[in-house]
């Protein structure tokens, strides 16, 4: 089973859950086994999982070794992670509002952002703010890097900020 359909399948999982337990989340394995930087989750709370992919060349070549940052808004680090061999940082699980909280209508965001930032020498450094993790998601960043030119300065590293979220 290709990556697309699994993750169709553990949605359409996670969704039969919730709407049979009446809208409270019963963890999943995928997620249960995602231990790594594992975050203790506010009262009430639950967690997301986040996997961050790092690439060149339009998603064809993985790379390895860069450096993830991942914070809050307020910029306390969560933890920091580095790309292995395929351009993947491990899952890491990251505090979230409970599930339970989209359930109704005009309250709180049934969802954590986060910041997000990649860092590899003879790179320009991304930044993603305000991605989105979800309660019980799995999220994963596609992220392409660019290589620095010959003529690019230090100051030149930034390559600018998004807001993009995690599919």
């Amino acid at each position: 089973m290709d990556s697309r359909k699994k993750d169709y399948a553990d949605f359409n999982a996670a969704l039969d859950r919730l709407m049979s337990s009446g809208g409270f989340y019963e963890p999943s394995t995928t997620t249960a086994a995602i231990s790594e930087g594992k975050a203790e989750p506010a009262s009430g709370g639950g967690t997301g999982s986040l996997i961050v992919q790092v690439t060149m060349a339009n998603g064809a070549v993985p790379i390895p070794g860069a450096t993830v940052t991942i914070s809050e808004s307020d910029g306390e680090v969560k933890t920091v992670q580095t790309t292995d061999i395929s351009g993947r940082t491990p899952g890491f699980e990251l505090s979230t509002p409970s599930l339970a909280l989209s359930q109704s209508p005009g309250g709180a965001a049934p969802y954590t952002t986060y910041n997000i930032r990649i860092e590899k020498p003879g790179f320009y450094t991304r930044e993603f703010l305000n991605v989105a993790v979800f309660p019980g998601i799995v999220s994963i960043q596609g992220v392409a890097l660019e290589p620095l030119g010959e003529d690019a300065f230090e100051d030149d590293r930034i390559n600018g900020s998004s807001t993009q979220g995690g599919r």
